[in-house]
């Protein structure tokens, strides 16, 4: 893989692995918009490029639906759950798992990474269009982790989609019917869960969802 590829992507490695340590809904939701913009600049700026260089009407289109499929990622999933959030409380809660063993887990799959990128390299490269495949994983397995050590059912919900957004540079290469259709699953889901959050918080006044009896 480019090293440039691997700059592109290290801050949203770094603001996913933050997201696992943060203790208040507002800034995880604000690191889900940030994580959502630094991932998704990398297919912007290819689309341009594309655009600049054939000036097809195909290549705009790709620009045209990457770029929304960014801003929904960027602003619109996060004002969601915002909305959600202001909708029952802005909590401030530590992590289930400690900050040392949090940061022992990113530093095995970070270390997990790095052995896969140099067994592709050296025996079975990818093809280009799945380059970013390791990081992509890579990301994934951040954002599984910041699901699993929040109990807040609003952090939950930023955690997964981190992991959606992780999954973003691979579905950039299907076909546009099938971008239009997930991302408005994407929406609809969000929607729905915030609902069932909030109400969920109506009944039983608290966002911990091991207490949701």
């Amino acid at each position: 893989m480019e090293t440039a590829v691997f700059l592109a992507f290290s801050p949203a490695i770094l603001i996913t692995a933050w997201a696992s340590i943060t203790r208040e809904t507002r800034r995880m939701i604000h690191l889900l918009s940030l994580q959502a913009a630094t991932i998704g600049i990398v297919e912007l700026t290819s689309c341009i490029i594309d655009v600049i260089a054939g000036l097809t009407l195909e290549a705009f289109i790709e620009f045209l639906m990457a770029f929304i499929e960014w801003i929904s990622c960027v602003a619109l999933i996060p004002f969601i759950l915002y909305l959600c959030m202001k909708r029952t409380e802005n909590t401030v809660s530590t992590p289930m798992v400690s900050v040392r063993k949090t940061v022992a887990i990113m530093v095995t799959m970070a270390i997990a990474y790095l052995a896969l990128e140099a067994w592709l390299l050296s025996f079975n490269p990818i093809p280009t269009q799945l380059e970013t495949l390791p990081l992509c994983i890579l990301i994934l397995s951040e954002a599984i982790v910041v699901t699993a050590v929040h109990r807040d059912a609003v952090k939950i919900l930023v955690g997964l989609n981190m992991a959606i957004n992780a999954l973003y540079p691979l579905l950039s290469h299907v076909p546009l019917v099938y971008i239009a259709l997930d991302l408005a699953s994407i929406i609809f889901v969000n929607v729905i869960a915030a609902f069932v959050v909030a109400k969920s918080f109506d009944e039983h006044k608290t966002l911990v969802i091991t207490e949701w009896r």
